[in-house]
């Protein structure tokens, strides 16, 4: 069986599944609750299809600049903030995107320490589902 894509990255990585993390905080910034969907691409129709489904009306998004994004949020009667990182270092250190950041950070860890080698394709949305059940009832 062949595998598109490149093994380090692109739209379609091989053994990779794209996702959207969603952090919900509190007044005063704290998290609440994450979700992580993956979504078969970060085009306009999987954005929006994401976004009917997972935006209150009247929540405010922030975001690391997906461009479909602010349409997305913008038809689900959302708030949207545009926060460019740059990556590298200046994006992790974002304050808007630090509980996202610090969460994927955590989802890396425990993925790499608990499943040495998995199939992205067929089992990310179990993976990301367990991560964010734990975070959740925490």
């Amino acid at each position: 069986m062949a595998q598109t894509g490149h093994i380090h990255g692109g739209p379609k990585a091989a053994n990779k599944t794209a996702f959207v993390a969603a952090v919900q905080t509190s007044v005063d910034g704290s998290p609440l609750y994450m979700r992580l969907t993956p979504v078969a691409d970060f085009t306009n129709e999987h954005m929006r299809q994401w976004a009917s489904r997972h935006l209150a009306a009247g929540c405010h998004v922030v975001s690391d600049g997906t461009l479909p994004l602010p349409r997305c949020a913008s038809q689900a009667q959302a708030t949207h903030e545009r926060s460019m990182t740059g990556g590298g270092r200046q994006g992790a250190q974002t304050p808007q995107l630090r509980w996202v950041n610090t969460l994927l950070g955590n989802l890396k860890t425990s993925t790499a320490g608990t499943y040495h080698s998995f199939d992205h394709t067929r089992y990310a949305q179990r993976y990301l589902a367990e991560f964010c059940w734990r975070f959740d009832r925490r």
